[in-house]
């Protein structure tokens, strides 16, 4: 994609930028060394890089982002530089026809600096500048200070992915250029379990599905929600049993989620495009959401003899109710509405005369449009749960059958998972109780020996 603002005003704000594929390659660099050729590369000005590809770096930066004791801080630096180099290695993979090209390509070569001196010159190599510099489509800026902000690699890594879609998202939405479905593809980016092992250089590590998710995933999505301006969620593809792929929900704290328009399957659902307003009208005043919003009395007699507002409320709010009760049914729905009505202060007679009213679709909206996202997450933390509960399940049957444990701890493990809810405080740490009891037994190992990689 090509960003639409200048590339300088947006170098100038404290932005990274990268090539596309560059993005999505293989790097084996760690947190630390990831965070330091960030921190290099920001240095690059992309409209104008150095001729001789060579920044200067304050070591005192370099000391910060490392940390360590003073006692040993010019042998951490450099190990980290050395490490940095050595382990920066892309290897960027091009489908050609009916064949694949790969690239590999060291990007910094040269390093130096005295003991004496503040500062420390980098030099990055010829190939590499194509990928950081001079482009003009087919990149992704992403903030310097979220990169900063994250606390682990596959933080950092997931972190520059997202923002590869969701630049798209932004740009092309802003473009027009893209159908509704597409744009609900870039917000929602549906990528494999065979890929994201690739991204994060963990084709060979993490091989029972669970412990990928948990390791990887889970801890990739808690460091973006908590130190970035994104809000991520995700949702378990399977094809048979096993699971496929992930789909990620993509969204911005500081940024109402989209419209209903935005999302094909409301308006799939709804059917409301084609229909005339008349035709809308009749179908809001039949809806069992008016009727729910009568009996909560966030409706009034007087709004559902209101066409527009009617019509409003039809395609802008009921679709995410939709949402909702299929997310977490009807009586789930009947709460937030409930809620809803008990958080919204009572117009005075005065306030109504003055049309203070009229805000009353708005404000279903907002209230609605905040849930969704809330439900989302809440459903990704109950499916990782469910998938810690059916491995432990998984592990318990194979310590039986192989007579690792007795019938009567296997039934009384077995009852503590099923009682586990995860709406319970202590929940978390009855997983780790029972996840404590088999490796005292040595159950995993066992498991492994038997079924290593046999789920994906």
């Amino acid at each position: 994609m090509s960003e639409n603002r200048n590339v300088v005003d947006l170098y100038k704000e404290g932005k990274n930028f990268m090539r596309n594929d560059l993005i999505l390659s293989l790097n084996k660099m760690d947190y630390i060394t990831m965070k330091l050729f960030e921190f290099v590369l920001s240095k690059v000005d992309p409209e104008n890089p150095p001729a001789t590809r060579i920044v200067d770096i304050k070591k005192i930066d370099f000391y910060n982002l490392i940390g360590g004791t003073i006692y040993n801080r010019k042998q951490e630096l450099e190990a980290y530089i050395e490490k940095m180099q050595v382990d920066g290695l892309f290897k960027v993979y091009t489908k050609i026809d009916n064949d694949t090209q790969v690239e590999s390509i060291m990007p910094i070569t040269y390093a130096k600096w005295t003991y004496q001196n503040t500062i420390i010159s980098f030099k990055f190599s010829e190939d590499i500048m194509p990928y950081i510099a001079e482009f003009t489509e087919n990149f992704t800026s992403y903030d310097m200070k979220d990169i900063q902000a994250l606390e682990t690699k596959y933080g950092i890594i997931m972190y520059r992915i997202f923002k590869l879609y969701h630049n798209q998202f932004v740009n092309y939405k802003k473009k027009g250029t893209k159908r509704k479905e597409q744009l609900y593809a870039y917000q929602n980016p549906t990528i494999s379990i065979s890929d994201l092992r690739f991204y994060t250089n963990n084709e060979k590590t993490y091989t029972r599905i669970n412990s990928f998710l948990k390791r990887v995933i889970d801890s990739a999505v808690e460091d973006i929600n908590e130190n970035t301006n994104f809000q991520v969620s995700y949702t378990k593809n399977k094809k048979g049993k096993m699971v496929d792929s992930l789909t990620f929900n993509i969204l911005t704290k500081n940024v109402a989620p989209a419209s209903p328009e935005d999302n094909p399957d409301f308006e799939e659902k709804n059917k409301l495009k084609n229909l005339k307003d008349a035709e809308i009208y009749t179908y809001a005043m039949g809806h069992k959401y008016t009727r729910k919003l009568l009996e909560t009395k966030l409706l009034t007699t007087e709004n559902i003899i209101d066409q527009s507002k009617m019509i409003k409320l039809a395609v802008e709010v009921f679709p995410y109710y939709e949402e909702i009760e299929k997310l977490k049914g009807e009586e789930k729905l009947s709460q937030h509405l409930r809620h809803v009505k008990n958080k919204k202060a009572p117009l005075s007679q005065q306030e109504i005369a003055n049309g203070k009213a009229e805000g009353i679709v708005e404000y279903l909206r907002i209230a609605a449009s905040r849930y969704v996202p809330t439900i989302r997450i809440q459903n990704a933390k109950r499916n990782n749960l469910q998938l810690q509960k059916d491995t432990i399940f998984e592990l318990l049957d194979k310590s039986l059958e192989n007579q690792a444990i007795t019938p009567r701890l296997y039934e009384a493990a077995k009852q503590d998972v099923e009682d586990i809810s995860g709406n319970d405080e202590d929940d978390q740490a009855k997983i780790d109780a029972i996840e404590a009891l088999m490796n005292s037994l040595n159950l995993k190992k066992i498991d492994e020996v038997e079924d290593d990689g046999a789920d994906i």
